[in-house]
């Protein structure tokens, strides 16, 4: 069985990292913070393998020439979508956002991916305010089948090494730290 101390020693880092993970979500807002543009759409603005970081905020602070991120209206594509606002509608207090892609020929709504009167706020989930160029490359390289299947089988292969080391050395029996302080100090004598 492992000792409370290896435990300790492999479960603080994931700990520390869940942690300021959480923070990070709850600072930007949304559960998504850290995207990877997998797109040319927005280039050169955005390549294909750059980081983005979105957050969160107000409808009412999104400006045109903004870059925002937002869920598709149509079923046929899941994943977010990153483009550029360029025009807001506000019907009745609701803002709807009209996009494009920096090189993409037409806005969104006219190539007939969005409605006609934009993207409506409720889709957003938050605006481009940090750019980290080709970081994504390594995480999209890592998120391919048989890499992530590799990577995952490593570290699972590497706690079971070290769950096996822990067990054998209990096994042995080990010393105590008395026993190797006298075995440092020679064989003890003992008076009677």
């Amino acid at each position: 069985m492992p000792s409370k101390s290896n435990l300790l020693s492999f479960a603080a880092p994931i700990l520390i990292v869940v942690a300021l993970y959480v923070g990070f979500v709850m600072y930007m807002g949304n559960w998504t913070p850290i995207m990877v543009v997998t797109s040319g759409s927005m280039v050169p603005t955005l390549k294909i393998g750059w980081v983005i970081l979105v957050k969160s905020v107000p409808y009412s602070q999104i400006r045109v020439g903004n870059i925002i991120v937002y869920r598709s209206t149509d079923p046929q594509i899941p994943d977010p979508i990153v483009h550029r606002v360029i025009s807001i509608n506000n019907l009745s207090g609701q803002l709807d956002f009209i996009t494009k892609g920096d090189a993409n020929p037409v806005a969104d709504n006219v190539a007939g991916f969005e409605p006609p009167y934009g993207i409506p706020q409720s889709r957003v989930i938050g605006e481009v305010v940090y750019i980290i160029p080709y970081l994504g490359y390594v995480i999209l390289f890592l998120k391919q089948p048989p890499i992530y299947f590799l990577l995952i089988g490593l570290i699972i292969f590497l706690i079971l090494i070290d769950l096996i080391r822990d067990q054998g050395t209990s096994r042995k029996g080990g010393t105590s730290v008395d026993e190797e302080k006298n075995s440092e100090n020679g064989p003890s004598i003992q008076h009677a």
